[in-house]
């Protein structure tokens, strides 16, 4: 039974953790039923199905993850749409589809590179502008 001041996010349950594989580790956040269900159903193991918050069930999903490496993780729980990333390195940044386009040179962009319209003068003092000056500065081009 989850108490109302039970840790969900803290890694200690089998459903939201990240996880060594044989190489490199796999992040799981299947919190939703529907997410914990498709994971279970995809590593064969749908006698997992009510224990997503079982603290217990941590070290047998350890092992299971231990067993295939990261990207093997990945080529089988893509499919199954269960909330779950392969961890990157760095050094694999520059290659994956979510980093498209986001780096200038061997640099990866900042906030203001991502958003070029973004102000460029530091914030106003506490009550220097109102509110509608600000939301003028910031639509204003220039």
């Amino acid at each position: 039974m989850i108490l109302a001041t039970s840790p969900l996010l803290d890694g200690s349950r089998p459903c939201y953790r990240v996880y060594a594989c044989a190489r490199g580790a796999y992040a799981l956040g299947a919190l939703e039923p529907k997410f914990w269900q498709r994971f279970c159903t995809a590593v064969g193991h749908p006698d997992w199905t009510e224990r997503a918050f079982d603290a217990d069930l941590v070290p047998s999903v350890e092992a299971l993850f231990r067993g295939r490496t990261r990207d093997e993780w990945d080529t089988l729980l893509r499919p199954a749409d269960c909330c779950g990333e392969p961890v990157l390195e760095v050094s694999e940044l520059r290659s994956h589809p979510l980093f498209e386009g986001a780096f200038a040179g061997d640099l990866l962009r900042t906030f203001p590179a991502l958003a070029p319209d973004a102000p460029r003068s530091p914030a106003p003092s506490q009550g220097e502008h109102s509110t509608a000056a600000v939301l003028r500065d910031w639509s204003s081009p220039g």
